[in-house]
């Protein structure tokens, strides 16, 4: 079962700027990671410093198994780094109306 995931980055103002980059450096790996069908970037035109991920994996264990990846190459740690704050993911199922 697909799903698609909506995640909100709290990034630190002063680190804007670096998490851009960061995502211009990842995101070609990310997109080719088994079972990635999309993912985009934007900025909240309100907040300029929350990111957020719009993101559709094949299914929740394609996405499962990529994070655990990217937490053993050391990228969420130096997100983290980065985040002013907790990042808020909602997992989201398509309803058929």
């Amino acid at each position: 079962m697909s799903v698609r995931i909506i995640a909100e980055l709290p990034v630190k103002p002063e680190r804007v700027s670096d998490m851009k980059s960061l995502m211009k450096e990842i995101l070609p790996d990310t997109r080719a990671f088994e079972g990635c069908n999309k993912i985009d970037v934007y900025s909240n035109s309100e907040n300029e410093s929350t990111i957020v991920l719009v993101e559709d994996w094949d299914s929740p264990e394609h996405y499962e198994k990529y994070h655990a990846w990217r937490v053993e190459t050391g990228v969420i740690g130096k997100i983290r780094e980065m985040l002013a704050g907790p990042v808020r993911r909602q997992f989201l199922d398509r309803v058929d109306v």
